[in-house]
């Protein structure tokens, strides 16, 4: 990788080596495809209020958890109430997703 290091250190001069080099691991691993199978099965499982905790040491893996919540956070009634239908399918996917289950933080 030090061969291409001139070649992508002045557009990001702040990239590190070894940081491309775990964003490799995890995109051949398919560790993020891991992650968001056994998210989608822990939820599946929970009963009606039940509750996940998930413990995470990497920030890529905790960026992944907020963004599976995220698809499937249920829209509050106040912005139910003030949205209109695109803006809230936009801000809640779950609302086009059609998924049997929601989540929140």
């Amino acid at each position: 990788l030090d061969e291409f290091r001139p070649e992508f250190e002045l557009e990001w001069p702040k990239l590190q080596v070894g940081w491309l080099c775990r964003a490799i691991d995890i995109f051949l691993s398919r560790a993020m495809d891991q992650l968001h199978a056994v998210l989608e099965g822990a939820f599946q499982q929970l009963e009606m209020y039940g509750h996940c905790v998930v413990m995470s040491v990497h920030k890529w893996e905790m960026e992944a958890v907020r963004c599976f919540i995220h698809e499937r956070e249920q829209a509050p009634p106040q912005a139910q109430a003030a949205l209109d239908p695109d803006q809230l399918a936009r801000l809640y996917p779950l609302r086009t997703r059609g998924s049997g289950y929601s989540v929140r933080l």
